[in-house]
């Protein structure tokens, strides 16, 4: 097992000042360990682009941040694909803002095990609505309430299904894109007969 390291010892490993292990946009510090993300699939591109373009109309009161940091003293420094939060003055941004900021975090991954565990850190450090989204599978879950370092509250998003954030009923996405019908039951539109 290695040892967990703090955010400050993350930034001394990736330059004296905090700003370069904040800006180094591959690198989340997960419980004390330091994980370097992969190059993410085109098709989490794609859903992270959609989904931020769609919350990209509710910025006007809230900050929509895609691949930004959070910061979580002492063992977390998270990035979650997008982040809508609250707006933050500049002297709560350093090293990053916190957990209490985020009014939604996104997670979109390939890899259902690395998402479970970014999931369970969010509900560590007290994210209150979370959604998690993986482009092959057709759906996304939105997990909230967290207690106790989990999330107490699961529920199922489907396909084209409009859902309000939590803390901010005015914004209405459809998280998950209405995939076109194809088979003998479809019109060339795409909907149903």
């Amino acid at each position: 097992m290695r040892p967990r390291i703090t955010l400050d010892e993350a930034f001394a490993r990736h330059g004296s000042s905090g700003g370069s292990a904040v800006a180094a946009t591959d690198i989340e510090l997960l419980d004390g360990i330091l994980v370097r993300r992969s190059r993410p699939s085109a098709m989490v591109v794609a859903t992270v682009v959609r989904i931020a373009s769609e919350l990209d109309r509710y910025t006007h009161a809230l900050d929509l941040d895609v691949r930004g940091a959070l910061a979580c003293p002492p063992h977390d420094l998270l990035r979650p694909e997008v982040t809508l939060r609250r707006v933050v003055p500049p002297h709560r941004r350093r090293p990053a803002p916190g957990p209490d900021t985020v009014v939604l975090a996104i997670l979109v991954g390939d890899d259902e095990g690395e998402t479970a565990w970014r999931a369970r850190r969010c509900a560590a450090v007290g994210i209150e609505e979370l959604w998690t989204l993986s482009p092959g599978d057709g759906h996304a879950v939105r997990l909230s309430a967290p207690r106790g370092g989990v999330y107490s509250a699961r529920d199922l998003i489907l396909p084209g299904e409009r859902v309000a954030v939590a803390a901010a009923p005015s914004v209405v996405i459809a998280p998950v894109a209405r995939t076109l019908a194809v088979g003998p039951h479809s019109s060339p539109t795409g909907t149903r007969r």
